[in-house]
């Protein structure tokens, strides 16, 4: 592999990662959504 080739290589993995990396967020946010939003945080243990 020629040092150009490995320059090309590099640089799309870079690419990869970021995509990665940004759909990695998207879905932490999706999840934190469903998190936030779907828990009903109060306490309904009435044994008293």
């Amino acid at each position: 592999m020629t040092i150009e080739e490995r320059i090309a290589y590099l640089e799309t993995m870079d690419k990869v990662r970021d995509r990665k990396i940004k759909e990695i967020q998207v879905a932490v946010e999706e999840l934190s959504g469903c998190v936030n939003g779907g828990i009903n945080h109060e306490s309904n243990d009435s044994n008293e």
